[in-house]
């Protein structure tokens, strides 16, 4: 999912840039021809409206042509040639313009500039207008295109178009890696720190800030680690102190209520007494054991006594027991075990306790009495245990808090069979079907 997540950033990454540039191109191409297209238009009166106005407002007299005030800018200056080459009429002409041309002037006139002075030129019935600018304001430049070159043109554009889109695909790429491998040093220390690793990242690049956060927090996460591993060692010691010093006394406690019990001077009261001593005892020393059981497993502690076990006779072992543990009658077991053979490797103590608590836990959730079957099979090279009752089920919470040890004794069977069932490497579900059943996979030892 990393490698699949930052791919994706990459190409991302790469199609977003490239799209940019090629968008930027497009735009700058459009904004470069709009502006070479007409620089007249940074002035409000261009020599071309002007002219016309002369064109049009020009009006001749007996004495000759007569032009209204204001028509023409103060800028330019604008002379009337007749079909003779003379001027016969004029309005701000500059001392240094002929008063005559011949056909070799007009010619030359027709480049563009007389004298020095931007011209331009109107064809009209009584003559030729010709309308001037100050000297260097304007730059004229001849351009001659072939109709070849239009033809060609929409080719040369898209080639143009190409490099430009190659060029913004290799930057992007380059740009994109870097940032590829970033993210991936970003993204494989987070993941490292989801697994509580000790991670470090050399704090350089643009991500030198999450780089830093990182380390913080690893180094954060060992120290703790380093702690809680410190306190769990010496809760387990202290653990494992304490059911040691209980279990010496009370086994003295378990031996001499067995002889009281069997003690014939004693009186039928007294003897039931030591009994119940004694039960009591046995409870206790269980409830000892459960208790270094559910100390080892809150931590995940490995089975150590691993080893090949035949599942069926354990299976028959468990529901004998708990039959011969005095049983009533409203209580039926029966069990369906397809594969005699089926091994697999496991803690057998650890095993048939869980087993056992599973079978007490329904009879223990049906007072009224239930029937229980146990069935056995193999499948995709899996062990499987069903456990199934016919009685009212078990309530939601305790399917809810499956997977928690409780902090009593109280409602510890399933949980403990659960973590048992886990620490094998095998899968285990429960739930409420019209009764209850439980589903265990183990894997198989080949």
């Amino acid at each position: 999912m990393t490698g699949k997540t930052t791919l994706r950033l990459f190409i991302r990454f790469t199609l977003t840039a490239t799209a940019i540039s090629m968008i930027l191109l497009v735009f700058n191409c459009i904004g470069f021809a709009c502006i070479i297209a007409d620089t007249t238009s940074l002035h409000d009166m261009t020599p071309q409206r002007a002219l016309r106005l002369v064109s049009q407002n020009l009006t001749p007299t007996q004495e000759g042509y007569v032009l209204g005030d204001g028509i023409l800018p103060q800028q330019y200056w604008c002379i009337l040639v007749n079909d003779g080459g003379d001027v016969i009429w004029s309005q701000n002409m500059p001392d240094d313009i002929p008063g005559h041309y011949s056909l070799q002037d007009m010619a030359r006139i027709t480049r563009w500039f007389l004298n020095d002075y931007p011209v331009y030129i109107s064809l009209e019935d009584y003559g030729i207008l010709i309308l001037g600018e100050p000297k260097k304001a304007v730059g004229k430049y001849q351009l001659i295109y072939y109709m070849e070159w239009f033809e060609t043109l929409p080719r040369r554009i898209l080639a143009v178009f190409l490099v430009n889109l190659c060029m913004a695909v290799i930057l992007a790429l380059i740009l994109g890696a870097n940032l590829y491998r970033k993210l991936r040093i970003l993204i494989n220390g987070m993941n490292s720190l989801r697994r509580e690793k000790q991670v470090y990242i050399s704090e350089r690049g643009i991500f030198h800030e999450l780089y830093h956060s990182i380390n913080e927090t690893s180094n954060t996460l060992a120290h703790k680690n380093a702690a809680l591993a410190v306190r769990d060692n010496a809760r387990a010691r202290w653990i494992s102190g304490i059911s040691h010093d209980i279990r010496t006394p009370l086994s003295v406690i378990t031996g001499c209520s067995e002889e009281l019990a069997s003690c014939a001077a004693l009186s039928p009261e007294d003897r039931k007494k030591a009994e119940t001593i004694t039960a009591q005892s046995i409870k206790i020393r269980k409830l000892v054991s459960d208790f270094n059981l559910i100390s080892s497993l809150e931590y995940d502690m490995q089975p150590s006594r691993k080893k090949k076990t035949a599942l069926c006779p354990l299976l028959r072992q468990v529901t004998a027991d708990l039959i011969n543990s005095g049983l009533t009658a409203q209580y039926e077991i029966s069990l369906d075990l397809h594969n005699e053979g089926s091994e697999i490797r496991a803690d057998e103590a650890l095993l048939e306790r869980a087993l056992f608590n599973l079978l007490s836990n329904s009879i223990l959730h049906n007072p009224e009495g239930c029937r229980i079957r146990v069935a056995q099979y193999e499948r995709n090279n899996l062990v499987c245990i069903e456990i199934q009752d016919d009685g009212c089920g078990v309530p939601p919470e305790v399917l809810e808090n499956i997977r928690q040890i409780p902090r009593s004794t109280h409602g510890m069977g399933l949980p403990m069979a659960y973590r048992i069932i886990q620490v094998h490497g095998g899968s285990f579900t429960a739930e409420n079907d019209n009764g209850f059943r439980i589903r265990i996979e183990l894997p198989k030892e080949n």
